[in-house]
Order: structure tokens, then sequence, then C-alpha cells
């Protein structure tokens, strides 16, 4: 069994082909939109394999325009 096959669903990790299939998005537009925090970070899954979370996917899913990825680590100062 995997290490997704153990998370629910809505928080399991997609790589990046899924996020690119699911978004409709070029790998260089979400790099892009990331940088403006418009769209969800990615997470660091080895030297070379990047993912996101579903569910943070799904989050910016609902609202594109609207989004604005929150930064956690200035919340918590």
């Amino acid at each position: 069994m995997s290490f997704n096959e153990n998370m629910p669903s809505h928080n399991r990790i997609v790589r990046e082909p899924e996020t690119v299939e699911a978004t409709g998005l070029a790998k260089s537009t979400i790099r892009r939109l990331e940088k403006r925090s418009r769209f969800p970070k990615r997470i660091k899954l080895g030297p070379r394999a990047v993912g996101w979370r579903l569910s943070d996917i799904q989050d910016w899913q609902k609202d594109p325009e609207g989004y604005k990825q929150v930064n956690i680590e200035r919340l918590e100062k």
C-alpha cells in the first residue's frame, strides 16, 4: 500500500501531471501563480518530485480569480 492510499481522498497528494490536467493550466502558469500566492503552494516530495494537496487544488477551483494563499507562518507569529 502506498502513502497516498492511506490518506482520505481529499487530502491525498496529486503530482504535477494530475494537477495540470485538473486545472487546465500549463506548468509555467502554475509556477507563476504560485509565486504570486494565487495558487496553492507545492509540497516537495523528494529531490525531483513535487505535489499538491488535492483539497488545496479543490479550494482553488472553487474561486480561481479570488484565491489567495494565506501565509500560515506569518499568522502564527
